[in-house]
């Protein structure tokens, strides 16, 4: 063995197939909406929030779930980073879209009446 050896240029290192791709894609995307959805209904539970109340919107903050979803988000992205660096395109752009999903969530739930 040569100890002598040079790392790969970037961009040359070693590719993985489309089949661990689209798994880590696969499986990331379901651990995140568990988790999503986990962290939104405890941060929804801790504003009292009652679906069955007739104003069920009055006197609510909502910077709870804001915040929650906005960290959510930013995990997203930064779990994105690691995939994209080893060549898992599909995987680092679903964890990039969820992210603007949880990002439109919450500009879908600020414009609320």
């Amino acid at each position: 063995m040569d100890t002598n050896q040079t790392p790969p240029a970037p961009g040359e290192g070693r590719r993985y197939d489309g089949c661990a791709d689209i798994a880590a894609a696969f499986g990331l995307f379901i651990v995140d909406m568990f988790v999503g959805a986990f962290a939104l209904l405890m941060a929804v539970g801790a504003t009292d929030y009652n679906i069955f109340e007739p104003d069920r919107n009055k006197n609510i903050d909502w910077t709870i779930p804001i915040v929650t979803l906005c960290v959510l988000a930013g995990l997203c992205w930064l779990s994105a980073w690691p995939l994209l660096r080893k060549r898992f395109f599909a995987g680092g752009w679903v964890q990039i879209l969820f992210g603007a999903g949880l990002l439109l969530l919450w500009a879908a739930e600020t414009m609320l009446p």
